[in-house]
C-alpha cells in the first residue's frame, strides 16, 4: 500500500463574529503528528451569553479544515472548557483524503457515516455534541483534539472554527433499548488497563425477547462482579474500544454463570 506524503501550507488563525446572536471564534493550524494524539486551542472571550445550555444558547457548530492521507486513520473530538469530550468523526473515508471544509452540526441532513472524503459540506456529528452544552460557561480554552491511529501518515490542519448561537445542539441520553443492557463500573471509577484485569461491578437487565429495557431497571440478568481489561494492540486506539470480562466473586475468583 503506497500512502504519500504532502506538504502543506500554513494560515493565521483569526477570530471573527457573524451578526446577530451567532459567535464564531476560529483557531489555528499546524501538523497532525502521526500515530499520535494532537491538541490544537482555542481561546473564546467576550462570548455573551457566557453560560451555554441545549435549550436558548450554545455550541451549535464546528468546522475544521485539515488536510491528510487515509482519512480513516483519524479521530476528531471537541474538548469543552470543563473538559467534556464530544467525537466529531472517526473511522471514516477510508483511504480518501483530507476534511475539506468540513462542518459538524447535530441537525445536518446528513450524518457523517454517509458522506465521503472530502467531506465538504454540513454533517451530524458521529457523538454527543449536545452534551457540551451543560450550563457551563463557554468563555475559557477549548480543544480540537485530533488522533491519528495508525503510523503511516502525517497531517496538517489548516484551521477550524466553533459557532455559538439560538440554535444549540441538544443531548439525548440513552434510557432504554430492546436490546439487553450490560452496565460495568470499575471501583471509584478507575481507568480500565491493558491488563491485568481490574474488579467492576457488572449488572445485565434483560426484560424478556421482544421486551423494552430501561437503564432504570433492576439488574435481573445478571448482578455481581467482574474482572474487565483492555484487549487488542491497534484494536485499542478506535472508538470502540474491545474489553475481556471475566466473571469474579467478590474476592477476585472466577465464577460460572448463565447469561442471557
Amino acid at each position: 500500500m503506497n500512502r504519500m506524503k504532502k506538504i502543506f501550507p500554513v494560515f493565521l488563525a483569526v477570530i471573527f463574529f457573524i451578526p446577530g446572536n451567532s459567535q464564531t471564534y476560529t483557531g489555528g493550524n499546524g501538523p497532525v503528528a502521526d500515530f499520535a494524539t494532537t491538541d490544537f486551542p482555542l481561546t473564546v472571550s467576550g462570548l455573551s451569553p457566557s453560560n451555554i445550555d441545549s435549550l436558548s444558547f450554545g455550541l451549535e457548530t464546528v468546522c475544521v479544515n485539515l488536510m491528510h492521507t487515509w482519512d480513516e486513520d483519524l479521530e476528531i473530538r471537541i474538548v469543552s472548557p470543563d473538559g467534556t469530550v464530544a467525537l466529531l468523526v472517526g473511522g471514516q473515508g477510508g483511504s480518501g483524503d483530507n476534511f475539506t471544509n468540513t462542518c459538524f452540526n447535530q441537525y445536518a441532513a446528513t450524518a457523517i457515516t454517509t458522506a465521503s472524503p472530502p467531506f465538504s459540506g454540513t454533517f451530524r456529528p458521529m457523538g454527543p455534541v449536545g452534551l457540551i452544552n451543560n450550563g457551563q460557561n463557554g468563555n475559557g480554552a477549548w480543544i480540537l483534539r485530533v488522533t491519528d491511529v495508525y503510523p503511516a501518515d502525517n497531517g496538517f490542519l489548516l484551521s477550524w472554527s466553533i459557532t455559538f448561537g439560538n440554535s444549540p445542539a441538544t443531548a439525548t441520553p440513552f434510557s432504554v433499548s430492546n436490546l439487553p443492557l450490560v452496565i460495568i463500573n470499575t471501583i471509584n471509577n478507575q481507568a480500565i488497563p491493558d491488563e491485568p484485569k481490574i474488579m467492576a461491578d457488572m449488572g445485565i437487565i434483560f426484560n424478556g425477547n421482544g421486551n423494552i429495557n430501561a437503564v432504570t431497571d433492576p439488574f435481573n440478568n445478571y448482578n455481581g462482579k467482574c474482572g474487565i481489561e483492555k484487549r487488542g494492540s491497534s484494536s485499542q486506539m478506535f472508538p470502540k474500544k474491545p474489553f475481556g470480562i471475566e466473571l469474579w466473586d467478590s474476592s477476585g475468583t472466577a465464577i460460572d454463570a448463565s447469561l442471557l
